[in-house]
């Protein structure tokens, strides 16, 4: 179990339609903390990966980035067609009360809140996503020199790197890369 609280991690994992890559960094920090950022309806993960992560980091302050995509991620975006005549008449109105011509492009419109809605994926889909999150999470917290193939911590040319154990590969999902995985062992405390 990785116990320094300062590092970053980053894993990627790809099951043929689902790619994933986590992110982890962390600081120092008195107990465990986990703030995780995410697409919408990919928040469904979120108790599982803080629970995979609190199986391999004991403390510190971490901030999770997940990314996915493919399958389980829907492609599109919806137009909500209500709340732009909303802000249109508002829009008019504010123009016609000031004596000012009216705007005949509504593209700053677009920006606006509640004008365009990513469609949310699918809860099934996004479940079945798991086995490749969990990989990349595993890559992403792997503490440098914990890999039967790294470099002992402390021992010369112990940068931000780490080797997947073969214990922690699957025939199913392939592992593409662990660059920063900084989450080493903490140094001893000195005692007096």
């Amino acid at each position: 179990m990785a116990r320094s609280m300062t590092g970053c991690g980053e894993g990627f994992a790809d099951s043929g339609d689902v790619l994933c890559r986590v992110e982890i960094r962390s600081v120092n920090h008195r107990h465990f903390k986990c703030s995780i950022r995410t697409r919408e309806g990919f928040h469904l993960l979120e108790p599982r990966l803080e629970a995979a992560l609190r199986e391999r980091i004991r403390r510190g302050s971490l901030q999770v980035a997940l990314e996915v995509a493919g399958a389980a991620v829907p492609s599109g975006r919806r137009l909500d067609r209500e709340q732009l005549a909303a802000y249109l008449d508002d829009w008019e109105s504010f123009c016609d009360a000031r004596g000012l011509p009216t705007p005949q492009a509504i593209d700053p419109l677009l920006g606006l809140p509640g004008i365009l809605h990513d469609a949310p994926p699918d809860p099934k889909a996004v479940e079945a996503t798991w086995p490749v999150v969990a990989s990349a999470t595993a890559l992403a917290a792997t503490p440098s020199g914990s890999a039967s193939t790294a470099a002992a911590p402390g021992a010369p040319g112990d940068g931000c790197s780490a080797v997947v154990p073969p214990s922690r590969q699957t025939s199913t999902i392939s592992h593409h890369s662990v660059s920063a995985s900084c989450l080493g062992a903490a140094r001893p405390r000195a005692t007096s």
